[in-house]
């Protein structure tokens, strides 16, 4: 035997929805479900903006990354020619100056 009440008891017998009843009720039920497909549908492409919002951001800090390391081998070279430009200065210094020193001894001779 089938219990239609799910073993709940009933005081009213099941009242009959007339043909305007079942369709006011379909009727909400389809607004109810249009509701969520156009949430889920904005919430979908929001989180396609994001997604894309993401991957843009993700390319410009490659390129900045990109544009440091450069800019560092830049600044490394650089540093390289002007210690090795100072050591060549240097050394020039040295050779003048000993060359100085030297004739100077040379005339207290």
């Amino acid at each position: 035997m089938c219990d239609a009440t799910n073993g709940r008891k009933t005081k009213d017998a099941p009242q009959l929805l007339d043909d305007a009843e079942v369709e006011r009720q379909m009727e909400l039920k389809r607004a109810e479900i249009q509701a969520y497909r156009q949430s889920r549908n904005e919430t979908n492409d929001r989180r396609e903006r994001d997604r894309k919002l993401r991957n843009t951001l993700k390319a410009l800090q490659f390129k900045l990354y990109e544009q440091m390391q450069v800019c560092c081998s830049l600044i490394t070279w650089l540093g390289c020619v002007v210690v090795a430009a100072l050591h060549r200065v240097r050394k020039k210094e040295a050779t003048l100056f000993s060359t100085i020193n030297l004739a100077s001894l040379g005339g207290f001779s």
